[in-house]
């Protein structure tokens, strides 16, 4: 599909937010300093490719604050959004999935999307 048809495409509801919103709850929140920086790329191919990237404290930083705080158990957003990504790559039969890097500064998520057009 070329670039021409981008403002038709679908995304599956309710995939890219949670990972938007642990880029700031996670890693955003904690940077105690200099500028906060959230960068959300959307790069089209066979799947959707969004790349959510933060120069918050990063994935080991975050686990650490989270244990110090005593908070042990994974958030519902992240097990739900796995179980949707687990029927969509059932259902399209693609390569869809969600990778984190941990990043010199920050945490860069990889998301692939399939996708539909209107």
């Amino acid at each position: 599909m070329g670039n021409d048809k981008v403002d038709e495409i679908k995304i599956p509801t309710m995939i890219i937010q949670p990972y938007i919103e642990n880029a700031i709850k996670h890693g955003l929140l904690h940077k105690e300093e200099g500028e906060k920086k959230l960068h959300i790329t959307f790069v089209q191919d066979e799947v959707l490719t969004c790349i959510v990237q933060d120069n918050g404290v990063g994935i080991a930083a975050s686990k650490k604050i989270q244990e110090e705080n005593g908070i042990k158990k994974a958030s519902f957003s992240t097990g739900a959004i796995k179980d949707k990504m687990s029927f969509l790559r059932d259902y399209y039969k693609t390569d869809i999935g969600v990778v984190y890097e941990d990043i010199p500064v920050g945490t860069k998520v990889i998301i692939k999307i399939p996708f539909t057009t209107l």
